[in-house]
């Protein structure tokens, strides 16, 4: 007697590749003559979450109806949707609705980050837990922080050195931190919560002509690490325009 499971069992090794083949599968199936829907599946799709920006309220008003359509298809259910524009929820058939999210609620997690569909910004939830000083409590720590756009390179790259500095004196994953090394991880691990005062807009293009934009990259380095950093400046009728990308 041979059993076989009905669903992808949660956890199992395979199961993320299996999410993923399944959905490219249906819209390879079933989105001939739905280009957006299925640009949308294949490239904006991260795990379980759908994270796609459109340039009108209609196209992402027809996208998210494709979009149910093509998953109905393959039996699954994209629920919990949320937009900056309150009119694209009114898209979302019925049996999907009751599982959307309010427009009026607060800042939504996404990627490791928060984005607030009111104000279109981008912000950061840094969490601690009691701190064990040891290279393994540390680092549980640093890597808390997911930072997917690069936008908080800047402070991580002093965690990261840190880390360094401990491999470079032969810790072991439960030796205990010396005093000097405790109190550089305390004053780093000390400017987490100033990282829930930045934020960033989402939206990082104006209205503008192809012609009018260019993609500027400024590098640097020093004995102890090396950045670069890359914005869009954009010619429009209001002025030059600078967005930061990453």
């Amino acid at each position: 007697m041979v059993y076989q499971f009905n669903c992808v069992t949660f956890g199992d090794r395979p199961s993320p590749f299996l999410a993923s083949y399944v959905i490219k599968r249906v819209t390879q199936d079933h989105g001939e003559g739905k280009p957006e829907a299925r640009q949308a599946l294949n490239k904006d799709l991260y795990m379980d979450d759908l994270i796609r920006s459109c340039k009108t309220t209609q196209e992402a008003k027809t996208t998210v109806r494709d979009v149910c359509q093509f998953l109905d298809n393959g039996g699954l259910n994209m629920r919990n949707w949320i937009s900056n524009q309150p009119s694209v929820l009114e898209e979302i058939p019925e049996r999907v609705s009751p599982h959307s999210l309010e427009f009026g609620e607060q800042s939504q997690r996404v990627l490791g980050m928060k984005w607030n569909p009111q104000t279109d910004q981008i912000s950061f939830y840094p969490e601690m837990d009691d701190i064990v000083w040891t290279k393994r409590g540390v680092l549980r720590q640093l890597a808390k922080l997911f930072d997917p756009l690069g936008l908080l390179a800047a402070f991580l790259i002093k965690g990261k050195i840190l880390m360094q500095e401990l491999w470079r004196r032969g810790k072991h994953c439960d030796d205990l931190l010396e005093t000097d090394l405790k109190d550089s991880w305390q004053a780093w691990f000390n400017q987490f919560s100033d990282l829930k005062k930045i934020s960033v807009p989402r939206h990082i293009m104006a209205e503008a002509n192809e012609e009018s934009l260019e993609l500027q990259v400024f590098s640097d380095a020093s004995e102890k690490a090396m950045a670069a950093v890359a914005y869009v400046r954009c010619s429009t009728e209001d002025g030059i325009k600078n967005f930061l990308l990453m």
